[in-house]
């Protein structure tokens, strides 16, 4: 059963390159892998703009921009939701998680 995977490698393009050949290598049999390069790219509805030496930009403008323009205008109202309130409830007597 085949699953798909976003990954993000950011490194000089040797080191890029070694490291796509490892996973063709080790997934091509399950699946083939489809590759994206270059300076400007979209990631899980990010732009991440590694134009700049040093330095990358991540931005969600235009996704922003698109929520935005499909949102109603009027947004005065009450809304059903699933959530109860009980969901808000702190119990002090709780165990704690350990880490």
């Amino acid at each position: 059963m085949a699953c798909q995977c976003l990954i993000n490698i950011t490194h000089i393009k040797a080191v890029a390159e070694r490291i796509l050949l490892k996973l063709i290598d080790k997934f091509r049999k399950d699946s083939p892998l489809t590759t994206t390069r270059g300076k400007l790219l979209e990631y899980l509805r990010m732009s991440i703009n590694y134009r700049k030496t040093e330095n990358f930009l991540f931005s969600m403008k235009e996704y922003i921009r698109k929520i935005l323009e499909e949102v109603l205008y009027d947004m005065n109202g009450t809304a059903k939701t699933p959530v109860a309130n009980h969901l808000f409830n702190i119990n002090d007597g709780a165990m704690k998680l350990q880490y």
